[in-house]
């Protein structure tokens, strides 16, 4: 055979096998896509399989609301019905939009505005910290008591530093209406020093039979515990010890623990019966609100992180929940 006809002959051999390399490859890339949608697929949950095993960690109205959206799924024109969008509703406000509004109450220089402040993780001259003064400063700027005082960490927790109670500027037969202590507030705190005021026991009587949650609290244990080792050689355990059982007495209470002793100043937030009474603040609230009170605290013990991480799981739920009933 010439040479023309020989280059001929491998030119066509190399065309048949190219062909053939090219079925190869496109079985291998049909099994490659074949493979990756089974992978697909196998990752994909059944929608039969019910919403409450497929949606972990979720409150019982989210499935509701879950439950209620799939079975319009199919009809595009139809909208969510109101209740539906409701319970969604229900949940974002819960989560993210009702605040938790604190009343910090007792007369004046207890020390309620540095509680505030401490609450809230601020010395007295960090920005946006309330006033602190020794006289009655409350009364005067009424704006930061219909405002509030918002954490710098979750502005949906707010204190409310009201006024001493049955002073000339507010008569106690005023009082309970003109602050909305029946409606208003989520928790109460009454803040007391050494002397304990009649108008302190008439305000604790009030929230007991209203069934308000309030925390009794004594201030500027620090300054007593020095005073006394001074006077009369007490111990610091002994001083804090006479004081719970003389609270424990005047206000007639069950429970030693319901006293909380406390130094109201940001340095001492660690100390005493702080810790417990921020705890306790929060369990009050209910599961929802005691997560987002939690973020509006500076620490960072393993309990509050754990309780800012459920909380940040609220907010995004509630968001997508909104979002999808919009």
């Amino acid at each position: 055979a010439s040479p023309a006809a020989g280059g001929d002959a491998g030119e066509r051999e190399r065309r048949r096998e190219g062909e053939r390399g090219g079925e190869k490859g496109g079985e291998k890339g049909e099994e490659k896509e074949s493979s990756r949608s089974d992978r697909e697929n196998q990752a994909m949950v059944p929608l039969d399989v019910p919403l409450d095993a497929r949606f972990v960690e979720v409150d019982q109205d989210t499935v509701d609301w879950l439950e209620a959206i799939n079975g319009y799924a199919n009809d595009a024109k139809s909208p969510a019905p109101t209740e539906v969008y409701a319970i969604a509703e229900k949940h974002f406000n819960e989560t993210v939009g009702q605040p938790i509004n604190i009343a910090v109450l007792g007369q004046s220089g207890v020390g309620k505005s540095t509680l505030v402040n401490t609450l809230r993780g601020l010395g007295p001259s960090s920005p946006g910290a309330a006033r602190v003064s020794s006289t009655q400063m409350t009364g005067v700027r009424s704006d930061f008591v219909e405002a509030g005082h918002a954490s710098p960490f979750n502005p949906t927790v707010v204190y409310f530093d009201l006024p001493g109670c049955g002073t000339a500027a507010v008569p106690r037969a005023d009082y309970i209406e003109t602050y909305d202590l029946r409606d208003r507030y989520d928790a109460f705190i009454l803040v007391l020093e050494r002397r304990v005021d009649e108008s302190d026991l008439w305000l604790y009587d009030f929230f007991t039979k209203n069934h308000k949650r309030v925390f009794l609290v004594r201030n500027k244990v620090n300054i007593d515990i020095v005073s006394e080792a001074e006077d009369y050689s007490r111990e610091p355990a002994e001083t804090l010890d006479l004081i719970r059982q003389d609270l424990v007495g005047e206000f007639k209470l069950t429970d030693h623990d319901d006293v909380y002793l406390i130094s109201a100043k940001l340095r001492d937030s660690g100390r005493f019966d702080l810790p417990r009474l921020k705890t306790d603040i929060g369990a009050s609230l209910g599961s929802v609100k005691q997560r987002k009170f939690a973020l509006s605290l500076a620490e960072h013990t393993e309990l509050i992180l754990a309780q800012r991480e459920a909380a940040a799981m609220d907010a995004v739920r509630s968001h997508a929940l909104m979002a999808a009933a919009n």
